[in-house]
């Protein structure tokens, strides 16, 4: 895992984003849902996930926008594979409440 991911605990979101000055860097912050609502699915093995996933094009504009939920034991790890590879995005705990906040932030990044 990234050095610096190992400092972000207790969150409900993770967004890994292009930087606003450097488009070689990777701002990543750690969020609380303001309201929690009650988790859905998961496993033995974690919790269920929304992950939105995309790369940015040669006009700085969002491409290959992919939305998927998974069930992870540590979304740091995760996201730690992701970065190396130029991708960016969020990955938001499933829970009664999250669909319409990732719903709001994939219309956002395809600029509706």
């Amino acid at each position: 895992m990234l050095e610096f991911l190992k400092e972000m605990d207790d969150f409900d979101a993770m967004f890994f984003m292009p930087h606003d000055d450097d488009e070689n860097k990777v701002e990543v912050h750690a969020r609380n849902f303001v309201d929690k609502g009650e988790p859905i699915g998961g496993s033995p093995m974690g919790p269920a996930w929304h992950v939105v996933l995309f790369r940015i094009g040669d006009e700085g504009i969002a491409e290959d926008v992919d939305t998927f939920d998974a069930i992870f034991s540590e979304p740091r790890e995760y996201i730690s594979e992701l970065i190396p590879l130029n991708f960016f995005g969020v990955v938001a705990r499933k829970t009664t409440t999250s669909k319409v906040f990732l719903e709001d932030f994939v219309d956002k990044l395809k600029g509706n």
